[in-house]
């Protein structure tokens, strides 16, 4: 449910999909070593880390996601804060172009001390 929502639009970003099954059985000893340099739907760091990567090398392509894709990616971090606990991880998710601002484009608020959250009445 919610990690294929994840997953769905963490493709549509350009984050490609590595399928251990084709490349090697499970009992292969390339599948620790591979899960641990490859972003993993269980370990939230690992998909931030993957994000901030995409982002920094300007391969995060944000012109391809719904509101719904953005909101899905926030829901994933938001239901796993607890494991993103690390100033880098913190840091991380604050400059994720995933924001939406009051004009309804998508921005990282990295650079603001305070931000509102505004809701519907």
């Amino acid at each position: 449910a919610q990690s294929d929502k994840v997953f769905h639009a963490l493709m549509k970003t350009g984050c490609i999909q590595l399928a251990l099954n084709k490349i090697c059985s499970k009992d292969s000893a390339l599948v620790p070593l591979l899960s641990g340099c490859t972003a993993n739907i269980d370990n939230p760091s690992s998909i931030l880390k993957a994000i901030q990567y995409m982002v920094q090398t300007s391969t995060f392509r944000t012109e391809k996601l719904a509101e719904s894709d953005f909101e899905a990616l926030l829901m994933y971090f938001n239901c796993n804060l607890c494991h993103l606990t690390s100033q880098d991880d913190i840091k991380i998710l604050k400059s994720l172009p995933c924001y939406k601002s009051i004009s309804g484009r998508y921005i990282s608020i990295s650079k603001y001390g305070t931000c509102y959250v505004l809701t519907k009445n």
